[in-house]
């Protein structure tokens, strides 16, 4: 308590005020005297605030909230004017400190009062919600601590079942202890307070906060992305907090369910000293969470078998999955094989080239090497750092992929297909001889079985042997499948795209449009998409966000030329629909009848018609599909997570710390592994440190 200043009152009605205990955005706490000299805490209006009729409205609010929830949970109301020159409210003087005072005086709880915490925060809040309140401010700093259990105070915030709804562009609450949702401007339900009673948690076994940056802008897009750092947390209480920190709503657990859980489980009720205990002495293990597979759906798992079912939900279905984590050293191996393990990084050695984005190209496998092409060389080593094999280019390096179980390498003069283990020829074409096509090799695309090199000249396919297929004039190959083929050429902002038979070459049609954001000028804009929240922004941005690609599906083509979309029907190229994208977008992926963009957050479209299907705050995300069509891989700022076509991540992991100032480059996928690549930021030319990041796709 500070003492008063010339500038506080010295009484309140018929309270005299002894002491100033905090200050907060609508008004200053004082410490006060009943006539009898029964202590009493004391809100009162800034006199700032005093004339707006909101501030008013929100203070009447918050003391007939107060006065709504039971006083076993919080600051029993004692008097209040809400219609005095400067509003205030006097409830009944709590002697005990806050959450956030005594963790930082003293450091964190043990897990044994962390879990009587959570017991007496879900019977707070659980009451709050019964009385149709959404309290939005629950932090450690208005949670209070007495022998009788945790008290939750400031209902400045709170919202009734009218007003449940953020105003657009104004998020009221914590940013570091705030729902998703909130951010976003979506619905404050109830769920909204269990998140930041999850973030709460973090701070109370951890003494740090759920984001620590200090700037707001980066605490608003680690809690949209969902990039929480849950290893300090300790073991027994790790999922019982992930599952409140789903990143959707109706993933958590309500304040009832967490209540039932717990009581169930035995926790100790509140005793004096309770939250004393210091963090350094041992304890034995409270609770037993174990690791389920499996997708029950989370109503099932907790009516079966309380906090086990809780955990279990956490394991198999929670947006915020914890793994153990590699080192990041080269070739780390991780110890489990659970979805979203990181099993091994590299360092490649690729040599970047300022100015040129496309001259470096990485391609790891399952069988723990990794192939690197870049300005003169490529060449195969393993994880480790063992050099396999080398083969120079004469040309100045081109394209590179995987394909038929080999590496395509291209410079402006040859094309090679080596062996992966040995780096032997399988065959060589070049412009001189082989090819009739007379210029410099530009892009190769690769399908199932054919390549399609694009020369200065025309477009020519060569099968697995390296021999020609046909050969045709002009049209640059953009994506290819087993059956067609997509050409793509752009004069100025007009674009034509061609598709033809990739079996013979025959052009079935082509579409001419133009594009109304092609090049794109300077910097993208800043700001999120309409409606994406005040906090909206673009992602990573980087050469990926200029590029023209495309994706063909069963019956329709989608093409992007930088912020441009477009679908075209594959029977005759029609435009089936167009649109602009709002931000930034850095790839687009087709799989099972969705378009997908990696924007600002993943978008997944209708591909048919556009229209939007579901939406995750995933920003700048470079995507592949898995061979079945199920499961869609994404690496976005600072994690990689598997999310299925209906939206739901099914893991999520932190990318580790060694590639944290390191752009995704690509994402590749085999039957068991994501391969994620990486490129320097912002033109940088000397090779990163670790560039490859190889992740269990699925268990094993």
């Amino acid at each position: 308590m500070k003492p008063l200043t010339a500038v506080d009152p010295t009484a309140i009605a018929s309270y005299r005020l002894v002491g100033v205990l905090g200050s907060g955005s609508m008004g200053r706490v004082y410490l006060g005297q009943s006539p009898s000299g029964r202590p009493v805490a004391i809100k009162v209006v800034r006199a700032d605030l005093v004339d707006d009729p909101a501030t008013r409205r929100r203070f009447a609010r918050e003391v007939a909230a107060a006065r709504t929830v039971s006083p076993l949970y919080t600051a029993a109301v004692v008097d209040a004017d809400t219609g005095a020159e400067s509003p205030w409210l006097a409830t009944l003087y709590i002697d005990g400190p806050s959450l956030e005072q005594w963790v930082d005086q003293h450091g964190a709880l043990v897990p044994r009062a962390v879990l009587t915490l959570a017991a007496g925060l879900a019977e707070a809040v659980g009451s709050i919600h019964r009385a149709g309140l959404v309290h939005r401010d629950i932090k450690p700093s208005n949670v209070l601590l007495t022998a009788t259990g945790p008290h939750v105070i400031d209902f400045g915030t709170v919202l009734g079942p009218q007003s449940t709804r953020v105003t657009f562009g104004r998020p009221v609450g914590t940013p570091s202890y705030m729902a998703p949702e909130c951010i976003h401007g979506e619905e404050a339900g109830p769920q909204a307070d269990i998140f930041s009673l999850g973030a709460t948690l973090v701070f109370a076994a951890t003494g740090r906060s759920l984001v620590e940056s200090e700037a707001l802008y980066a605490q608003i897009i680690q809690i949209t992305q969902g990039r929480f750092e849950l290893s300090e947390v300790p073991a027994e209480l790790r999922q019982l907090i992930a599952r409140c920190l789903d990143l959707r709503p109706k993933d958590r657990p309500t304040a009832a369910e967490l209540v039932r859980i717990l009581a169930a489980e035995g926790i100790p009720p509140p005793k004096p000293g309770w939250y004393e205990t210091a963090s350094t002495e041992p304890q034995g293990v409270v609770l037993d969470l174990p690791s389920r597979a499996g997708r029950l759906s989370r109503r099932r798992m907790l009516a079966a078998s309380g906090v086990a079912g809780l955990a279990a939900v956490g394991a198999a279905g929670a947006w915020l999955v914890t793994h153990d984590r590699a080192d990041d050293r080269p070739a780390s191996v991780a110890t489990s094989h659970r979805p979203g393990t990181v099993l091994w990084l590299a360092k490649s050695g690729a040599q970047p080239t300022a100015g040129s984005p496309s001259a470096t190209r990485i391609i790891p496998d399952g069988a723990r090497r990794v192939v690197a092409a870049s300005v003169s060389e490529v060449y195969a080593q393993t994880v480790e750092g063992h050099r396999l094999w080398t083969h120079p280019l004469p040309g100045r390096f081109v394209d590179a992929h995987a394909w038929e179980g080999a590496v395509l390498v291209a410079d402006t003069t040859s094309l090679w297909l080596l062996d992966l283990a040995s780096g032997r020829q399988r065959f060589t074409v070049d412009t001189a001889g082989s090819l009739k096509a007379r210029g410099a090799i530009q892009h190769v695309v690769s399908s199932v079985d054919r390549a399609f090199v694009d020369v200065d000249t025309a477009t020519v396919a060569l099968d697995d042997q390296g021999r020609t297929l046909w050969e045709q004039p002009a049209g640059s190959p953009l994506a290819a499948d087993a059956t067609w083929l997509l050409t793509y050429d752009r004069t100025g902002d007009t674009v034509q795209v061609g598709l033809r038979n990739a079996a013979t070459g025959r052009r079935r049609w082509v579409a001419t449009y133009r594009v109304s954001n092609w090049p794109p000028a300077g910097p993208p804009p800043a700001g999120g998409p309409p409606g994406a929240g005040p906090f909206g922004s673009p992602p990573l941005l980087d050469d990926a966000w200029r590029r023209a690609e495309a994706q063909i599906g069963a019956e329709l083509v989608a093409v992007r030329d930088g912020q441009d979309l477009r679908v075209l029907r594959l029977r005759d190229g029609r435009t089936a629909w167009q649109r602009a994208w709002p931000t930034p977008i850095a790839a687009i992926a087709v799989a099972g009848g969705l378009l997908l963009i990696g924007a600002d957050r993943l978008t997944a479209l209708t591909l048919a018609t556009g229209a939007q299907v579901w939406q995750l705050p995933l920003r700048g995300g470079r995507m592949a599909v898995s061979a079945d069509g199920r499961t869609i891989a994404v690496a976005a700022e600072r994690t990689i997570t598997a999310v299925d076509l209906a939206g739901s991540p099914q893991w999520q992991t932190d990318l580790p710390a060694a590639v944290s100032r390191a752009v995704p480059d690509r994402v590749t996928l085999d039957e068991h592994t994501a391969f994620v690549t990486f490129k320097p930021e912002d033109q940088h030319v000397e090779p990163l440190d670790i560039d490859v990041v190889a992740v269990a796709l699925r268990g094993g």
